[in-house]
């Protein structure tokens, strides 16, 4: 299989943009798709060409990388048979959250209309796409993802192989963001203690920071900005996209017979954060003021 130099972005929301502007960034010929066209513009400023399909944006490139809201929204653009005519001997990369039989699913239709397939998952926030920190996993061919490594390497510091079983990226990544969510919810946990004895968080951090180290200091230290701030607006991910990673979790652990109190814990205090007056778009250390106030009880 020849490596490719030329590839399509199916979804130019914050994470798609962000996967595009890296390619970009690496001299490789681009074209995007986005059902709501005008969040195409900035990428074609800067050089990317705009497809008014996707079956336009299929035919333009040998590599398709599909990240949109869920693989339901995936599999409604990409399983239509213009599209599948399109996409006849070329890799489709899935970089659309879900769960390992959405990505098996996805594998047996691959494979039916004769395309080579990658899941993938993106262990970070867009603004660390195409940083030698950030981490993609892929699942899948191991030859697929060997020819086409080059090229994803331009979305950051390591495309890791984590397997020929197309599920175990998106299980890798479910088991990831459990110790994230557990780690940053235990995290206000214990600030909503310390405030009650009136300890600062900044003498919390200087007991904690010590012994964690990487991404979860930097997600904990966002917190303590926000927290203090009062403010809990961003722009790397609302509570519901939060919402929609848990929702994943629990799905994961339904499904295999897990026990399912930690990640219906998690999405309650999501639900509970959205429930309340301008939570929707706010970020996850919103949830200190479901713990402040304890609203266990309060829907």
């Amino acid at each position: 299989m020849i490596a490719t130099k030329t590839v399509s972005v199916i979804g130019t929301g914050a994470m798609g943009s962000a996967l595009a502007r890296a390619f970009l960034a690496n001299n490789h010929t681009l074209t995007v798709w986005n059902r709501t066209a005008s969040k195409c513009v900035p990428l074609e400023q800067a050089g990317a060409k705009v497809a008014g399909s996707v079956a336009e944006a299929a035919q333009a490139s040998d590599l398709i990388v599909v990240n949109v809201l869920n693989y339901s929204v995936s599999k409604a653009l990409l399983q239509t048979q213009d599209v599948v005519n399109q996409l006849k001997g070329k890799v489709v990369v899935q970089l659309t959250t879900g769960i390992p039989s959405e990505a098996r699913e996805m594998e047996d239709w691959a494979k039916q209309n004769g395309l080579s397939y990658l899941d993938g998952a993106i262990l970070d926030y867009p603004k660390g796409i195409g940083t030698k920190e950030s981490m993609i996993l892929y699942a899948g061919p191991e030859a697929v993802f060997e020819a086409n490594k080059s090229l994803l390497l331009s979305l950051g510091g390591e495309a890791k192989f984590v397997g020929k079983a197309i599920g175990s990226a998106s299980a890798l990544d479910s088991s990831v963001l459990s110790v994230y969510y557990g780690v940053s919810l235990s995290f206000l946990h214990g600030v909503g203690i310390c405030e009650s004895e009136g300890i600062s968080i900044e003498q919390f951090l200087s007991v904690i920071v010590p012994i964690l180290s990487g991404p979860i200091v930097d997600t904990i230290e966002i917190c303590e900005k926000m927290i203090n701030k009062g403010d809990y607006t961003g722009s790397e991910a609302s509570m519901t996209v939060h919402k929609g990673a848990i929702q994943h979790i629990l799905s994961v652990s339904q499904e295999k017979g897990i026990n399912t109190s930690y990640p219906e814990c998690l999405l309650d205090y999501c639900k509970r954060g959205i429930a309340a007056a301008g939570h929707e778009q706010y970020e996850f250390p919103s949830v200190i003021e479901i713990i402040r106030k304890n609203q266990a009880n309060s829907l």
